[in-house]
């Protein structure tokens, strides 16, 4: 006699398409999955949390477990099997974390491909869809340089943007990623954040949607995280190499979001909006670039599509955001006091 498996969706990010939304959301909107046959699960009665991710998950099969030990996930997971079987309902769990996460040593898809498979392993019992939301790369490899800049835990500045886009991290090859994921679980949804967003409702109600669940007119959620403008981001990574903790980084951005301060910021940099980008076509060739990685996944996932995203970058602002002169770097040195003194 043949027994189906539970089905659980694994939501392995990408970083910066909504993530943190969507898991508010979802845990917002809990018991209205729950009476469609779908369970966002907690770790009671294993552990604490999550919060709103399930990221301490993800976390434990990694190399630098966190809040969650392996023993501790294995027994989350035989819960979640326990529980998806008695009421037959599919589980979602989401952590973008398991997009960049490594295990072992080799070349770094080596690694990945190790990390995937000991998560794999760890949830044998389920029927895993893994899902997968891309963005434009252009906007998330800004968007992720500026989540760097803004969550760096230790004194040390972030290369130049213009560096970090001519040496960009492994998560911008979409292609070899998302086929990387598949070999491993057999199977993957790729999503697209532009379509998401461009659905009518939230992101959230888009996501689960796509998954084949309605939750139009549920409750929505306000916790989407404010990234760093243009402007505030060169100002953070020039202090960055002063700020010892999370904690001291955390009190500096507020020190740079008070009225005063915005006012200061307002008179440095008086014709916005401006970009990280240094001008168009030094974006335009990133995009060309990874023109054919998109082919690939459009061919792969999107095979009724002429394209994945919109082809313009008219969005581009005129305004290279410039870089903070010696007195504005003063100004904030004294009214943002929360860094430590090196």
């Amino acid at each position: 006699m043949t027994t189906t498996k539970p089905r659980l969706y694994l939501h392995l990010g990408t970083h910066k398409t909504g993530t943190t939304a969507l898991q508010s959301f979802s845990v917002a909107n809990r018991d209205a999955l729950w009476q469609q046959g779908c369970c966002y699960p907690t770790f009671a009665p294993v552990a604490q949390g999550p919060r709103d991710g399930h990221h301490a998950l993800a976390h434990a099969f990694s190399a630098q477990p966190k809040e969650v030990t392996p023993e501790q996930a294995t027994a989350i997971i035989g819960h979640w099997y326990r529980q998806a079987c008695e009421h037959r309902v599919t589980l979602v769990v989401s952590a973008e974390a398991i997009y960049r996460h490594v295990l072992g040593s080799g070349s770094f898809w080596e690694r990945r491909r190790y990390y995937l498979e000991a998560l794999r392993t760890a949830l044998a019992d389920f029927e895993v869809i893994p899902v997968v939301v891309f963005r434009r790369p252009d906007d998330y490899l800004r968007s992720l340089y500026q989540e760097a800049v803004a969550n760096l835990s230790k004194p040390r500045q972030m290369p130049a943007f213009a560096d970090y886009v001519a040496k960009p991290p492994p998560g911008v090859h979409y292609s070899a990623n998302a086929e990387l994921v598949e070999s491993v679980f057999g199977s993957l949804r790729v999503l697209l954040y532009e379509d998401l967003t461009a659905s009518p409702g939230s992101l959230g109600e888009a996501f689960y949607a796509a998954l084949g669940y309605s939750l139009s007119g549920h409750t929505p959620t306000s916790n989407v995280r404010v990234s760093l403008s243009p402007e505030e981001t060169l100002l953070k990574n020039a202090f960055n190499g002063q700020l010892a903790s999370r904690a001291e980084s955390d009190a500096f951005i507020r020190g740079l979001r008070t009225p005063r301060m915005q006012d200061i910021l307002r008179t440095a940099y008086p014709t916005p909006p401006y970009s990280l980008w240094p001008d168009t076509p030094t974006r335009q060739a990133f995009l060309d670039s990874r023109a054919d990685d998109l082919a690939q996944l459009r061919q792969r996932y999107f095979p009724e599509r002429d394209t994945l995203f919109e082809a313009s970058i008219a969005r581009l602002s005129t305004h290279p955001v410039p870089m903070p002169s010696p007195e504005l770097l003063d100004r904030v040195k004294s009214c943002v006091p929360a860094h430590h003194e090196s």
